[in-house]
Order: C-alpha cells, then structure tokens, then sequence
C-alpha cells in the first residue's frame, strides 16, 4: 500500500482586502490529487483536528482515502462525507468495490485499513460516547452491529430478515428521507427489525410487539420515553384497509381503515392523530383522534395536524364539491379551535404569528397568496415560497410566475420584504442550505438573498448576484454560501478560470469587498457564536482552514 507524506498546521498570513487578515492553517498535502485538491472531498473534525480526503484518479475512475496516517487501497466509492471520528482522531469511513456488474462489496476502514466488511452497509450509522453504531447485511440477513473504538471488539445482534433506520433527524428533505440509528432518553439504540413477514421496534436488545407493519416514518417518543407509532395487525399498510392503529409503549388504540400521520402529542402526552375509514368509492370519513377519545370527525379528509399556541389541534379539512358544470372541486378549509375559516383550492405552510394563522392558500382559478387570519395579505402569484417573518418582525416572501421554457421565457420571481418589492429577478436560489432559508435576516433589519440570471440562453449558463438592504454585488459565475453575521454579509463567489476544465477561482467576500487571497474551491462556511468565521479552501494540492474574525 501506497504511503503519503503530510505537512500538518502552519500558518500563513494572508493578504486581504478586508480589515480582518484571514488566517490560513494548513490541514493537508494531497500530493497523488492529478487535478489539483478540492475543498468538497475533505472531511475535518474539529474536535481532534483529524481529517479524511477522497482522492479521485480520473483515469482508474478509482477513490483512494488519504487520512493523516497514509493513503488506503483503491475503491469503487468512498462515503468520506459520512465518516465518523474517535476521541483519539482516528477517522472511520464506508467504502465500497463492485464486485460484478450488478454487485458490491462494503467495507468499513479505520483510518487506511479494513476492519470490517459486509454485503451491504447501511449509511446512518453513528459514533455515541467511543462506540460506533451500525447496521450491515450479509447472506440475506442484517444486523445491528456496534464497534467499540477503544477495544476493537464487534459485537452483533441476532440476524434479521431486514433492519430499518427508523430516527429521521431532518424532517423534510428531497426524496427519502435518510434514517440513522437513534437513541431513547437513556440511550439505548432503537431501530426497527422485520422477520418472517412481522415488523417490530427493538429498543436495546429488547423486542417490542410483532405486527405485520409498522409505518417506518411515524416511529417517534413520547414525553416519557416510550415509543409512538403507526402499526398494523393484518396485511401491508395502505396496500389492504383494515386493521390499522396507534400504538403507545404497549398500548394500541383505536382500529382505522388508515391511519395518516405525523403523530403529535397534546400537553397530556396523549397521542393525536387521523384516522380514516372508507364510505364508499372515493368517499372517506376522517377522525381526529386523542388517544382513544374522538375529538371531531368530518366526511373527508384532514390533513397538517398541529397546534394553535393555546394547545388546541389545528388542522386542513378537504371535502369534494362538484360545480355547476359537474367538474370535481376540493374545497380546504383551515381549522382553529374547531371553527372553520375561509375555503380554497389548497392550503400550505401553516405557522402562527401570536394566535393569527398564516398560511399559504391557492384559489381556483390555481393562483396561490398568503393569508392571515381570513385575509389575504400579499398579490397572487403561481407560486409562493419562503413565505416567513423575518428576524426583525418584517414580513417577506418570494411569488413566481412561471415563464415558459419551450418558448424561452423566463420564470418571473419578487422579492417582498416589508413594504418593499423587488425584481422580477430570473432565479431565487437558496442561501443557506443547512438551514433551508432563502432570505437571510436579522434583528436590525439587514436582509440578503441570491438571484440568477440565465446569460447564455442557448447553454442556459446563469450568473449569480447578491442583494441586499444596503448594496448589490456585482455578477459571479458561482456563488457557492451566503449567511449574515454581526451585521455583516459574507459570501463565497468564483469566477470562471477554465472553461474547457469548469475550473473556477474562489474568493471570500465580507460587505461586497473580497477578503483574502483566491481559492480553487471553499466549501464549508460557517460563522461560530464568538463571531469567527471559517470555511475549508483548497490551492493547488493544498487543503486549508481558513479563519476570519468578523
């Protein structure tokens, strides 16, 4: 096996244009990286300083691993930006090697070298007080695995026909969401477990109660620690109606013909939830439960269960109506404290400003508006995103009105913030994608959000522009992070540098001046609570951190 040679942690001034010099602190050397290192590839722990780096060889089509203890074998994939770290800095990283066309095997490295290898390893494993957690298969059947950091010693659960990640800790994301093992109150691994066609939750190494189904995405724990979910005595659900149910540690409550969720839980603890049953083709009967008690039951169907901040449920109703003309209308009506308010086509994104709803509605006519209380509060647009208050009690969103891409008209999207209104602007991209905002704010009224505009309509080529409450930069080929911190925007933006390689030159902006020296890629912004700013640059086979004090 291959080794590397490092140069760790020095430190080189930078110059810079900003009143702060950025601190360049060298975490890496990639010398076998034939195009140059990438900020994207590297994974640090900050807590050790430790670090991982998936080295790509464009003509083997090939990764090598290269950790500060040398460079691994050659691998099919590597899962560096899962890698998990010891207290003692040694990385743990998911690589695997296709097999046949059709077939791989999974191995688990510490730092370079193997030390377990499986048919398949699931990605939502963790790394919880020295041990890793896990589930693998091999054979046609899984296990839930732990690995102990310090001794090295496996230890395996029974097999399983199946295991299920069923912690989700992101919510909402594109596609399935990706599970990891969870952990209860008292720190016992929970997971699901499915055998000769029953699923149960295993808590620890103690089984609950087999049922033929469990809905995987509604597992969640209740106030006392005990496991919350949807479950179902005969058949797959929503495959046969029937049989389905709440359960509550060891307590099942009321039988539906379906049972939607999320599960939330009143100040009681109790469990609410909808439960339907079939009326005939087409026709339901939806029942908003509390534990076993019915709190009201409409013919229809009831949709984003929550709360009102007085703790009573608030819910959509959605009944069919037929016009004049005999066309199928659905008519959703929000409900608070169990009176009815306005009908619309639809009814989204739901939030309360003290004991006033707000919410996205569409009419029928397919235009969609924000509405407070029973009263619309913005124009009519074809779509209506990041609708929010701001962190300075100002109220903002973003409408689009769609162009048409066949005949190369551009999407139409303003930007209200307050009283003001601005654009149309081509593309509202998002700023933060850890957090998911589109509009950045903060208490003293500071603003910043990104737009694009397509420059080559044959190629569809966008360049990226920042705006905000004070100036508007100029256009970047890419603008990669933007956040607000202490009154101040940053943001990372490169320009184009190689066309025929998509090669760019990045560089750090702090109030639209550029900050430090240029990079061939920044990845990893971030802006700590002591007001330091950090990101992770690459030049040349060079891996930096990169600190600025704002």
């Amino acid at each position: 096996m291959k080794k590397s040679c490092f140069l760790l942690f020095f430190i080189v001034l930078s110059p810079a244009l900003f009143a702060q010099t950025p601190n360049e602190i060298l975490i890496a050397l990639i010398p076998n990286a034939t195009a140059g290192a990438d900020a994207w590839s590297i994974k640090l722990d900050s807590k050790t300083g430790s670090w991982v780096y998936a080295n790509y060889d464009t003509t083997a089509k090939t990764y090598t691993l290269v950790t500060p203890k040398g460079t691994s074998a050659e691998y099919n994939y590597l899962m560096q930006y899962l890698s998990l770290f010891d207290e003692s800095g040694n990385c743990y990283t998911i690589a695997s090697r296709n097999i046949t066309h059709n077939t791989y095997r999974n191995y688990i490295l510490k730092n370079n070298e193997i030390i377990a290898e499986h048919d398949y390893i699931n990605e939502g494993w963790v790394e919880k007080n020295g041990l890793i957690y896990y589930t693998a298969s091999d054979t046609n059947k899984s296990y839930f695995i732990t690995y102990n950091t310090s001794s090295s010693a496996f230890t395996k659960s029974r097999p399983y026909d199946e295991i299920r990640l069923v912690y989700f800790p992101v919510e909402f994301s594109e596609g399935e969401p990706l599970g990891e093992v969870g952990f209860t109150k008292d720190g016992k691994p929970f997971y699901a477990a499915l055998e000769n066609n029953e699923t149960f939750i295993v808590i620890g190494d103690k089984e609950a109660k087999h049922y033929s189904d469990i809905d995987y995405y509604s597992v969640k724990f209740d106030s006392g620690g005990k496991p919350c979910y949807i479950a179902k005595s005969k058949g797959k659900l929503y495959e046969v109606r029937g049989n389905t149910f709440v359960v509550q540690g060891t307590k099942q409550y009321k039988k539906f013909d379906w049972i939607y969720g999320p599960i939330v839980f009143n100040q009681e603890n109790m469990p609410v939830y909808v439960g339907q049953d079939s009326l005939g083709e087409n026709k339901y009967r939806s029942t908003i439960m509390i534990g076993n008690e019915v709190h009201k039951t409409y013919n229809g169907s009831v949709y984003d269960l929550t709360f009102s901040p007085d703790g009573n449920p608030v819910y959509v109703v959605s009944k069919e109506k037929k016009t004049k003309g005999g066309e199928t209308q659905w008519r959703n009506s929000l409900y608070v404290n169990g009176k009815a308010g306005k009908s619309y086509s639809s009814i989204y994104q739901i939030e309360f400003v003290k004991s006033d709803p707000v919410f996205v509605a569409t009419d029928h006519s397919g235009k969609s508006f924000v509405v407070k209380g029973n009263e619309a509060i913005s124009e009519k647009f074809d779509y209506i995103m990041d609708k929010r208050y701001l962190a300075d009690g100002s109220f903002a969103y973003i409408g689009t009105n769609y162009g048409d891409y066949e005949k190369r008209i551009a999407d139409e999207n303003y930007v209200f913030i307050g009283s003001k209104k601005l654009g149309p602007f081509e593309l509202v991209s998002t700023s933060d994608y850890a957090t998911g905002e589109v509009i950045l704010s903060d208490k003293s009224g500071n603003y910043a959000f990104l737009t694009g505009q397509n420059t080559d309509k044959e190629n569809y080529i966008y360049k990226y522009t920042v705006h905000t409450n004070k100036w508007t930069s100029e256009q970047f080929d890419n603008i990669y992070e933007l956040r607000l911190a202490n009154g101040k925007v940053i943001f990372t933006a490169g320009t184009l540098a190689d066309k025929d390689f998509y090669k760019y030159n990045y560089r750090l902006y702090v109030d639209n001046q550029p900050a430090g020296s240029e990079y061939s890629s920044i990845s990893d912004l971030k802006v700590s609570a002591e007001g330091v700013l950090s990101f992770i640059a690459s030049r040349g086979n060079d891996i930096y951190r990169v600190e600025v004090k704002l």
